[in-house]
């Protein structure tokens, strides 16, 4: 869903997206202490250390500094995490589908003390926002959460079918995205 409002004209310049893949969480009813599950999809959270180590290498901290970075961003998270489930074998392959350099991924990845590092950058940048999040995925809008039906999920059973342009819309400057004049999902 980001991906696809992302590429509508003008809305890429107009947004600035942080990520935050900070790991699962052991209870996020009330404890919002970051817990890598031992084993299963995400074992010792791999995944979010790629992601890591992408945030690192591709933009410097959570939030990337050029919007062609963003959307390189946004082109392998469709893949990776919507396309692949987050599976680790398919990593590799989103990073160059979107455009970016594997090479340095894994550079970062493949070094202990450099992934260790990419990995406390992205908790300490998290550290902030995680106890207020309720669930998953956390939508602020300026500063206003979006996220309302935290029982069914943030936005209900598919996430992928939030309408995100509106939000977007009634948060841009004047002038708005061109995608703003159709408002077409």
């Amino acid at each position: 869903a980001l991906l696809a409002q992302l590429e509508k004209p003008g809305v890429n310049d107009a947004v600035a997206f942080s990520f935050y893949p900070a790991g699962g969480f052991s209870d996020p009813s009330y404890n919002k202490t970051v817990d890598c599950p031992p084993s299963g999809s995400d074992a010792n959270c791999q995944g979010d250390k790629y992601e890591a180590c992408i945030l690192h290498t591709l933009c410097g901290g959570v939030s990337c500094k050029s919007s062609a970075d963003q959307l390189k961003l946004a082109t392998f998270l469709h893949c990776f995490e919507g396309v692949h489930s987050g599976q680790l074998s398919d990593a590799d392959g989103c990073a160059s589908s979107a455009g970016l350099s594997v090479t340095t991924i894994r550079g970062c990845y493949d070094d202990d003390d450099s992934k260790a590092a990419a990995w406390a950058a992205l908790q300490a940048a998290a550290a902030p926002t995680l106890p207020g999040i309720k669930c998953f995925p956390w939508i602020e809008v300026n500063g206003v959460v979006e996220s309302k039906s935290y029982t069914k999920g943030c936005f209900g059973t598919d996430a992928a079918k939030t309408p995100l342009l509106p939000l977007i819309c009634d948060a841009a400057s004047d002038p708005k995205p061109a995608a703003c004049n159709t408002r077409a999902e």
